[in-house]
């Protein structure tokens, strides 16, 4: 593996003069990234909810007496 890697920077590497920046030959494909807009609003979420999930249903439990369907605030039972 080493003689791999030393075989492979064994030649020089000479600096291209006045910096200068090579665009590409006559008849190579540039490739741009592609054009987005930043949409307004909301971004979406990062997963989409297949149809073949079952629907949670999200049940309210009392914090105070544990009844199920309300909450502590509408809980109608005498405090202890």
């Amino acid at each position: 593996m080493a003689d791999l890697y030393r075989q492979a920077y064994s030649t020089t590497i000479l600096p291209v003069v006045g910096g200068q920046r090579t665009e590409g030959e006559e008849g190579d494909i540039i490739i741009k990234p592609p054009l987005t807009k930043i949409r307004p609003g909301r971004k979406k979420k990062n997963r989409i909810e297949s149809q073949a999930d079952p629907d949670a249903v999200t049940l309210y439990r009392c914090s105070r007496c544990r009844g199920i369907g309300y909450n502590r605030k509408t809980c109608r039972n005498p405090l202890a």
